[in-house]
């Protein structure tokens, strides 16, 4: 990623065999939550719609994106918030930097 206002890091997810990618896109910020070729198993599938449904529990839009073989979320970033804590608060997920 080339502007200064965009990186990406992993992160780790409790109970979850992986480290996901994260991607932050000036004001949004985008996780991985499964791989293309697992989100038909049942256990990326409860995922993506645990995380979808806790999304729009919290009042926010989600868009879904395929990206470097992963299905990402994209969620909007309040202004000056941590998007590791912003995503643990929304997703109601355990992340941690890797």
């Amino acid at each position: 990623m080339s502007k200064t206002n965009e990186s990406r890091f992993y992160v780790g997810v409790e109970g979850w065999s992986r480290d996901r990618l994260v991607e932050i896109r000036g004001k949004k910020v985008a996780m991985e939550i499964a791989r293309i070729n697992c989100s038909h198993c049942s256990t990326c599938s409860d995922r993506m719609n645990t995380v979808t449904s806790r999304i729009h529990r919290a009042g926010l839009n989600v868009e879904w994106e395929q990206r470097e073989g992963g299905k990402m979320i994209v969620i909007t970033l309040p202004k000056a918030t941590d998007p590791v804590e912003h995503l643990r608060n929304v997703l109601g997920l355990r992340i941690c930097r890797a």
